[in-house]
């Protein structure tokens, strides 16, 4: 390969909200919604709202009843711990702000909003970024967004495929490349591209994702690396426990000399649209004046997000109410003020990041570590592939190997084959046995992973615990750094580090020195950081053996991920 250069480098961090993509010699990304809006072919339908705050995880007979749960627990910690003085705090008059709301009225201004609808009368093919975000409802287009919590959002709805996933994502990446970074299709090959992927990921996905890079984008070459590892690289730092708040999912894992460590990746399927919705409910448990206000409508959901960066905080300290008035903005109309009065409400939706009840979600597949990987049929070093062509006696010494762990010698007498041994079809297994077998293996697994959300200062704890030795485990609680942009609020880092001293094992907790959090490492924009760690990595001499090119992935196939990325497929 060619010399590296910081020009010849693409890093590309893909979030579930956000699309973070540039050069590795930038100081910073392009950053827009990674969104797609598509034209319809049939005339005459509305643009199908793909809202990214509703979760059909909220809709369960119990939801309100577990919200009100969540929030008890959160106003009983809430007001045990004193401020910074010493002094209690104080619970705000509820009564008194829902009166006060009750007499609000929207005032309309005679200023007219700046914001405006993307034009669609050239009706090109597709929009993206913040283009597709403004496309007007009535206009014939789908509004998609391809990562959702994280992962490939692939659905049974229109667009849902697989397929169409990755065309969505093939047309976002190769439009933002071109528009933003003004490069032409035709030069991507002589570009090399790092992809970020999450800790906890499926290898279908990341083969697509590769695919979709080297084949249809044209890369010369690819790296693939999991965000953890890119936020201590971007950090700076060599062994930490990262937390990763996003807008959609929460990811904990510990990283020890640039791996992410299996046994402590924890991904827990909320954050920053969580808490967004949470403080629209709580806003409306005080009679918030804007009684219309639906997050199923794209510009509320965007007017309830705004409220939230621009009042919600975690600062002990601010108590009371506090009277605010709100701009209601909508394209091409007069703006509207609201006098509001809120209290509680800015500290209590943030603290659902530690009692995620709030958040009122239930499912199964909230809360996920790692586990096994279901069967690749283009990978022929994966299990399934290995157990199907063993022999019988092969597979019947494997499982006694299994079966007599605590008596090493007798196993190794009970698993010796004879040389003359010769493999016949009827020594083969019965595939449809083994992969039934695998199969249950898997599931077992996957079921005894179901559980229920819990705060992120369990879930550090948790993760941590995982670690080898106590060594380690107080090197973690050392070493907390908190990266992205759902938890970017003041005094986030007080309460995360008064949580986890209280709930942290006691015989850790009294033999450990610092427990140092960091939300901001270097100074640097957390939501940045993993990215600045891929553009970081990527000019290494110990990551040039990570590349590999086109002709290598049409060689080997998915076999070269297992060979060359920097984690265990």
């Amino acid at each position: 390969m060619e010399p590296l250069s910081g020009n010849s480098v693409i890093v590309i961090h893909p979030g579930s909200f956000y699309l973070r993509i540039g050069k590795a010699s930038d100081t910073f990304p392009v950053t827009i919604p990674h969104c797609i809006a598509r034209r319809q072919s049939s005339l005459g339908l509305a643009c199908s709202e793909d809202s990214w705050l509703r979760r059909p995880e909220t809709n369960h007979a119990d939801s309100e009843l577990q919200k009100l749960q969540g929030l008890n627990c959160a106003q009983e910690i809430l007001f045990c711990r004193p401020t910074s003085s010493g002094a209690s705090r104080h619970a705000t008059p509820v009564n008194q702000i829902t009166d006060y709301n009750k007499l609000s009225r929207g005032e309309i201004s005679q200023v007219k909003s700046n914001l405006h609808w993307t034009s669609t009368y050239s009706k090109l093919p597709f929009l993206i970024g913040q283009q597709a975000l403004m496309v007007n409802p009535s206009d014939e287009y789908f509004l998609r967004w391809p990562i959702k919590c994280g992962s490939l959002n692939v659905h049974e709805g229109i667009g849902g495929s697989l397929s169409s996933v990755i065309q969505d994502l093939e047309d976002i990446w190769s439009t933002a490349l071109c528009s933003f970074l003004k490069l032409s299709c035709e030069s991507f090959k002589n570009l090399r591209a790092v992809l970020l992927i999450s800790d906890i990921y499926q290898r279908q996905h990341v083969r697509e994702l590769t695919a979709l890079l080297l084949e249809k984008l044209g890369f010369g070459a690819v790296f693939v690396i999991q965000e953890s590892v890119c936020a201590t690289f971007g950090a700076g730092i060599g062994s930490a426990c990262v937390i990763d708040v996003g807008d959609q999912k929460v990811a904990i894992s510990c990283v020890e000399d640039g791996l992410s460590l299996p046994a402590t990746r924890i991904t827990m399927q909320f954050g920053g649209s969580d808490i967004t919705r949470c403080f629209h409910w709580l806003l409306g448990r005080i009679n918030f004046p804007f009684e219309d206000c639906d997050l199923s409508r794209r510009m509320d959901a965007l007017f309830v997000q705004d409220l939230k960066e621009n009042f919600c905080h975690l600062d002990q300290d601010k108590q009371g109410f506090q009277d605010q008035q709100v701009l209601l903005c909508r394209p091409s109309q007069l703006v509207v003020k609201y006098l509001v009065r809120m209290g509680d409400e800015r500290i209590l939706a943030p603290m659902g990041i530690f009692f995620p009840d709030m958040f009122g979600l239930k499912g199964n597949n909230l809360y996920k570590k790692q586990e096994k990987f279901y069967s690749d049929p283009s990978d022929p070093n994966d299990d399934d592939y290995l157990i199907q062509t063993m022999s019988r006696h092969e597979q019947a010494a494997r499982q006694r190997k299994r079966d007599n762990t605590m008596d090493s010698m007798n196993v190794s007498q009970d698993n010796s084959l004879p040389e003359d041994v010769q493999m016949d079809d009827d020594d083969l297994l019965d595939q449809s046995y083994l992969l039934n077998k695998s199969r249950n293996d898997e599931e077992a697994e996957t079921v005894n992973n179901v559980q229920e959300l819990i705060g992120i200062h369990d879930a550090v704890i948790s993760s941590i615990d995982k670690c080898d030795s106590d060594e380690v485990k107080k090197r973690m609680f050392n070493n907390i750094i908190v990266v992205g942009g759902g938890l970017m609020f003041p005094g986030a880092q007080s309460w995360l580090r008064h949580l986890i001293l209280i709930h942290m094992p006691c015989n850790i907790r009294l033999s450990l020195e610092n427990l140092d959090i960091n939300i901001r490492p270097k100074d640097l924009d957390p939501r940045m950081m993993c990215w600045k760690g891929g553009a970081v990595m990527s000019y290494l001499d110990t990551s040039q053996e990570l590349w590999f090119s086109q002709n290598e992935w049409k060689k080997h196939g998915v076999r070269i991920l297992r060979e060359r990325a920097p984690f265990l497929w």
